[in-house]
């Protein structure tokens, strides 16, 4: 008895759905970090004249929030992959977990500073 995912592994096309996965594993992180940063920046002026400093800190768990769905989706499609899969599926699911780490450490990166030192300060 066959599978839909066996069938999938024996015709080695990958559907429109799986393909943008797979980039969102590689590029959704990337964007996340840099979406932070854009929106942080954006947001200081307000939230200063405003008084809600703890805004400040929203876009950098928003981006922390993408990069571990793209890294639980890149795990949980390396735990699928059987060798007999295509090439790519190992891959894209390597490099999605390997963009994630570097960008949750650089959105950490550059939320530490919002955290230690007062925004506001001129």
């Amino acid at each position: 008895m066959t599978t839909p995912e066996d069938s999938r592994l024996a015709r080695d096309e990958l559907t429109k759905t799986e393909i943008a996965a797979r980039w969102f594993w590689i590029l959704g992180p990337l964007a996340a970090a840099w979406a932070q940063q854009e929106l942080s920046y954006a947001l200081v002026t307000w939230a200063c004249v405003n008084g809600m400093l703890l805004l400040l800190s929203l876009p950098a768990l928003l981006a922390l929030a993408v990069t571990a769905i793209a890294a639980a989706m890149s795990r949980r499609e390396y735990n699928r992959a059987a060798p007999e899969s295509p090439g790519s599926s190992r891959f894209f699911a390597i490099t999605g977990l390997f963009v994630s780490a570097l960008s949750a450490a650089l959105i950490l990166a550059m939320w530490l500073p919002t955290l230690l030192i007062d925004p506001c300060r001129r």
